[in-house]
């Protein structure tokens, strides 16, 4: 069973076109592992988007392939909760994008709540 400490909520406060994820008021910079338990969010635009996770800490180049990638028709919410969590590496990212597989920039459309964990925080009751 895993057991979850200093889980940290990153959320927009206005729609954004992507939205760094790290842990506390450190520089994203120096982000290590993350992981994603929850992720949930809403499409403002009039047309579809894809909400897209990447590893590191700044907005990825064009073209550059997703780690993972949600569909959201205009005016529609996704919800993103993988089983046993989205491992992220070197800290991470997400963006909006007008393709579906890789990263095309897609103008500031999208409300979204993400929850996540380092992953030095994260513990199985075995290790107490």
């Amino acid at each position: 069973m895993l057991e979850i400490h200093n889980l940290v909520e990153a959320k927009s406060t206005a729609v954004e076109a992507s939205h760094r994820l790290y842990i506390g008021d450190t520089n994203p910079a120096s982000q290590s592992n993350l992981i994603v338990i929850e992720a949930s969010g809403f499409n403002d635009s009039a047309s579809t988007v894809y909400w897209q996770l990447f590893g590191g800490v700044a907005v990825p180049g064009a073209g550059t392939v997703a780690l993972y990638s949600i569909r959201i028709p205009a005016g529609q919410s996704f919800y993103f909760l993988p089983k046993g969590g989205f491992l992220i590496y070197e800290g991470g990212i997400w963006a909006a994008s007008s393709t579906p597989a890789t990263f095309t920039a897609a103008a500031a459309s999208i409300w979204a709540l993400v929850k996540l964990v380092p992953v030095h925080q994260l513990h199985t009751a075995a290790d107490g």
